[in-house]
């Protein structure tokens, strides 16, 4: 049955090579929402929260490797350090990333990490050598523009400059950006493999890498056991991320990177109606007027890659 199913998607992707990138980016978007909901409800902290989503990679990813008969190494020194380079930056990416949902509202933080496909398109020219194009500088800075206004830093929008919550908000825009810049990397370091390797070998690393950083912070910083019903939320949270980070890794074999990044900028509309209906947070002017430059960056590159 596996066999049927694995030889249906192979001739699904041949079939479709101009659209199945895209499919699958928007996919993985769809579940990366929903297993960011849980991070953002569950009381625990980042790196407590990266182990047990690592764990999840290796469990499933042991799994898929040993019933599609994948190699968990690779007899390539440059691909297995390529692999562990990945994982490494993956990582740090993904516990920044966690600070910033636990400390921004997740339409705000998703506008901010969305910044992603604009600085993956920024650098793909230096670590991919695609054509330099100057309208990726001009996003970028226009980007840097929108987020100041999700920011708000006192010194330029008044307010409180000791006030915790505000220093807790800039603090979630700083995080989230440091996690959108390192997973411009890895991104790229992806497509760098090209089809070198399977996206469930990634995924293993990446998850191999993450349970050992996870439990040595965890250890140090206090490891706290969740209880009844955090369990099945940590689930899904694995879960759904195992299946988001397996489809974007695969779109990323298809098409340009910055390219196929920026189908990711469908997540910001999710979130913000899961922030009004479910949280009851509503934008202000600036986090909307700032939301619409990014996004318009966004729909820019895309329009130019059309």
């Amino acid at each position: 049955m596996l066999d049927g199913v694995l030889k249906s998607v192979v001739n699904t992707e041949e079939n479709n090579k101009d659209k199945i990138g895209y499919i699958y980016s928007f996919l993985s978007s769809i579940f990366f929402v929903f297993a960011n909901l849980f991070v953002k409800l569950l009381n625990m902290s980042p790196a407590e929260l990266a182990y047990y989503r690592s764990l999840s990679f290796v469990v499933l990813g042991y799994h898929s490797m040993s019933a599609f008969n994948l190699r968990f190494h690779f007899p390539t020194k440059k691909i297995n350090r390529m692999l562990l380079i990945r994982g490494c930056i993956g990582i740090v990416a993904l516990v920044f990333t966690y600070y910033g949902v636990k400390l921004l509202p997740l339409s705000e933080w998703v506008v901010v990490h969305q910044t992603t496909p604009v600085i993956t398109a920024g650098l793909a020219p230096f670590i991919l050598h695609e054509r330099f194009e100057w309208i990726s500088i001009f996003t970028i800075l226009l980007s840097m523009v929108g987020i100041t206004f999700i920011a708000k830093p006192p010194f330029l929008f008044g307010g409180e400059e000791g006030n915790q919550d505000t220093y807790n908000h800039i603090l979630g825009v700083l995080f989230s950006l440091t996690g959108a810049f390192l997973n411009s990397f890895t991104q790229l370091l992806i497509k760098k493999l090209g089809g070198k390797t399977n996206t469930v070998v990634i995924v293993y690393y990446f998850g191999v890498i993450g349970m050992i950083y996870g439990a040595v912070v965890s250890l140090y910083q206090g490891f706290i056991m969740p209880k009844g019903g955090d369990f099945i939320a940590l689930f899904l949270i694995g879960f759904l991320s195992f299946l988001g980070q397996i489809l974007k890794n695969r779109s990323y074999m298809y098409g340009k990177a910055a390219r196929i990044s920026m189908m990711g900028y469908s997540q910001i509309l999710i979130n913000y109606f899961i922030d009004i209906f479910y949280f009851g947070i509503k934008p202000d002017a600036y986090s909307l007027f700032g939301s619409f430059l990014i996004i318009s960056c966004i729909l820019a590159l895309i329009s130019k890659e059309a």
